[in-house]
């Protein structure tokens, strides 16, 4: 029975640290499926801006953070990697998502985590 306490007991505990790492974090992108860039913000994010650039640096879109969720559709967009930022005051978060159309690679440039994820053929 102190075992199952025991075990019951950390389980908790690192889920609230866990949990706590998340809530820290201001940009946590949640899926990167079928042309899709699919993120959400901390509270203190929202009220920030969203903006894409594509392959050659130029702005194409923009967007004010009202929302804790946000989806951006690469669905019409030519191949390549776009860089998307998401800022607010003196905080700025930093991905590239390369589409090709059959590959969607995410990586975040304040980390050194990174994602990859295959997609089937369109």
């Amino acid at each position: 029975m102190k075992k199952v306490i025991f075990a019951l007991a950390l389980l908790i505990s690192s889920y609230s640290s866990f949990s706590a790492t998340l809530k820290d974090t201001p940009v946590v992108v949640l899926s990167t499926s079928h042309d899709i860039f699919y993120f959400k913000i901390c509270k203190t994010m929202v009220g920030g801006t969203v903006e894409v650039y594509n392959p050659e640096g130029k702005m194409v879109g923009t967007q004010n953070l009202d929302n804790r969720k946000l989806i951006i559709d690469f669905f019409d967009m030519a191949p390549g990697n776009y860089t998307i930022k998401v800022k607010k005051e003196n905080i700025e978060e930093t991905f590239t998502y390369h589409r090709d159309g059959y590959q969607m690679v995410v990586r975040a440039a304040s980390t050194d985590a990174s994602k990859s994820q295959v997609s089937p053929g369109k």
